[in-house]
């Protein structure tokens, strides 16, 4: 008869395991000298202590940091100062308001009354005046003005310094506050020389004369009338002479200074007032006539 080979192959297999574990068994089981069965030793058990667990440090929990508030700094308002000068512009312009505005102001302390931007040849009071330095724009054109701090009194600079561009400090470019005498002589109008009447030589008194002439003067182009005065500021080694006073204009001042450059200088009318007194004792001759 014919076997199936696979079916005897699987027949085989099962045999050959079930012989296998028979063995293993018996092996297992071996008798003693009296023939039973010696008991398999039980396996010897070890306690082994339980191992502690790590301890777990639980670790800060950081908390969070809130995000600053940015607060939007606080932009001050124009003073009404700023106001106040616009509208004097927009009124010399003749332009529309709304081509000007305001681009800057700065709150600041002036030295004297004239605000930071004195008229050459006008003497100030030294007092310090509150005030604002104010830039107004039209456009991409500026003009600063100076003010007090109530807007009662308004300088365009810009203006002043267009109109006055040929200006000269006299008493620093000359050396006037080293003099320690001011000598006042008087023409005589018939012989056209000069003579003696006054010397100053109070210390005070001098620095009058110096600080009088310590500021930018406006220098004009020159005028054909005659000076009355002459003004000489004295200092150790060195005389400084001016012309002063024509009949005309009290204001004129003339020198042989390089500094002039061909011009005459508009002096401030206290220059005048404070040599009256010295020359007051004699009467004043005849000024002569303006040609």
């Amino acid at each position: 008869m014919r076997l199936n080979a696979s079916r005897t192959g699987n027949a085989i297999a099962v045999t050959l395991v079930a012989v296998f574990a028979l063995a293993v068994t018996a092996a297992g089981c071996s008798s003693n000298s009296d023939g039973q069965p010696s008991p398999s030793p039980s396996p010897t058990v070890t306690a082994v202590p339980p191992t502690a667990a790590p301890t777990t440090v639980p670790s800060a929990t950081a908390k969070p940091t809130a995000a600053p508030t940015m607060v939007p700094p606080t932009v001050p308002a124009p003073p009404n100062a700023a106001f106040i000068a616009m509208a004097l512009l927009v009124s010399a312009l003749g332009a529309p308001a709304s081509e000007f505005r305001v681009a800057s102001f700065e709150e600041t302390s002036w030295t004297d009354t004239g605000l930071g931007c004195p008229e050459p040849g006008v003497f100030y009071a030294q007092l310090f005046t509150p005030g604002w330095k104010v830039i107004l724009a039209r456009g991409t054109e500026m003009f600063e003005f100076h003010t007090d701090r109530q807007g009662n009194s308004i300088v365009n600079c810009t203006e002043r310094w267009a109109r006055f561009r040929d200006r000269v400090n006299v008493a620093k470019v000359a050396g006037l506050t080293e003099a320690t005498e001011v000598v006042i002589l008087r023409r005589n109008m018939f012989t056209l020389e000069f003579r003696e009447v006054a010397t100053v030589s109070d210390p005070a008194e001098v620095a009058k004369f110096a600080a009088l002439l310590d500021l930018d003067i406006e220098l004009v182009e020159p005028s054909l009338c005659q000076t009355a005065f002459q003004l000489l500021y004295r200092s150790r080694g060195r005389t400084e002479t001016f012309d002063f006073i024509c009949e005309t204009d009290y204001r004129v001042l003339r020198g042989g200074h390089a500094f002039w450059h061909g011009k005459e200088g508009r002096a401030p009318v206290e220059l005048a007032n404070l040599v009256g007194p010295y020359v007051s004792k004699e009467p004043l001759p005849p000024l002569p006539p303006s040609p």
